[in-house]
């Protein structure tokens, strides 16, 4: 299984799909680096996945507004990597996307 998020400054689009090619789609307030820390990104992430089944989960690719420098991007990776434990994590701007 695999999440994938885009993410605006106003609110962020998560996507968790599963090998079989189902999809279950939620919606957080928006995660910014150059406009949150630590403490509000990880509230953030905890408030959205109360309630989601995250067993099996493999891989994030986190696209988001204001993932353009390294120093934010490593930001965005520690806050999901101390939420969700141990999968593959991966954090670009959203123009990437």
């Amino acid at each position: 299984m695999i999440l994938i998020a885009d993410s605006g400054s106003t609110k962020t689009h998560w996507v968790l799909a599963d090998q079989s090619g189902k999809s279950t789609s939620v919606y957080s307030e928006g995660i910014n680096p150059f406009f949150m820390d630590a403490d509000q990104i990880g509230k953030t992430l905890s408030d959205c996945f109360a309630d989601v089944e995250l067993d099996g989960l493999e891989a994030i690719y986190f696209y988001g507004a204001g993932c353009s420098l390294p120093d934010k991007c490593a930001l965005v990776a520690e806050e999901l990597r101390d939420f969700f434990g141990g999968p593959k994590i991966e954090v670009n701007s959203d123009l990437l996307a």
